[in-house]
């Protein structure tokens, strides 16, 4: 690894808001050994600024009563997310049993169980939404705006029919040293596919993207207003052309 990242890479993380990271590795490899090194060098690069990944465990059977324990160290949103979960540990996780998501900096902190309750995976609790209520910014890097999970606060905001399963579900969630807690709260249902770049015309027209060889930088207040007005005046926005 060399003894700092390109400067074009760099200035990505160099803000004080808050930014939540979605990644693909590959598009990292020549500059990081290790998935390990990349997290490590962004939380020294970002000290003192909150910085999130997605820990996301959610599938087709989320609605079903279940647990959720974020002590066990696993997620399908990449190895990145996985590696900031060891470097940060399981204290350092959100507690919705689909979306969770693993962070550190000021403002930090996991849903309580009051929030849980009734809530939706990307509802106005969440950590992805309160980064948009916060000005912060969601860094694509090396992944498209099928990454972009903000736009499901969004699909929530606007009330779409097919974002959240009829069902609620139950959940015993396990917090890091507390009792556990049980809740009721809905999930996204697995049946409808979406083709969020879609959307890249109109939020780079309304000034809400930066691009580079590296990724998206999106800024997520902008955003979210744009996608949720978008999706109450139409539904299908985000759905595949034809499908």
């Amino acid at each position: 690894m060399p003894n700092q990242p390109p400067a074009d890479l760099a200035r990505w993380f160099d803000h004080a808001e808050p930014l939540a990271i979605h990644s693909a590795f590959r598009s990292i490899r020549h500059l990081f050994e290790t998935p390990h090194a990349f997290v490590e060098w962004v939380l020294r690069f970002r000290a003192g600024r909150q910085t999130l990944f997605p820990t996301f465990t959610g599938h087709p059977e989320s609605y079903r009563d279940t647990d959720f324990d974020p002590a066990i160290l696993d997620c399908w949103t990449g190895v990145i997310p996985k590696a900031a979960l060891e470097v940060l540990g399981a204290g350092q996780r959100s507690l919705h049993p689909s979306h969770s998501w693993v962070g550190i900096g000021p403002g930090w902190r996991a849903e309580t169980p009051e929030e849980l309750e009734g809530s939706t995976p990307c509802g106005p609790q969440s950590p992805i939404q309160k980064v948009a209520q916060a000005g912060g910014r969601v860094l694509l890097l090396g992944v498209g705006l099928e990454a972009l999970t903000l736009v499901h606060g969004c699909e929530e905001s606007a009330g779409v029919p097919y974002v959240l399963h009829p069902q609620p579900a139950r959940v015993t969630v396990h917090p890091v040293g507390g009792d556990p807690f049980a809740v009721t709260l809905r999930v996204h249902t697995w049946e409808f596919s979406r083709d969020y770049e879609r959307l890249r015309p109109l939020l780079r027209s309304e000034g809400c993207l930066e691009e580079s060889e590296w990724g998206t930088l999106v800024s997520a207040s902008g955003a979210f207003q744009v996608v949720t007005e978008l999706l109450r005046e139409d539904p299908s926005a985000v759905l595949p052309e034809g499908g």
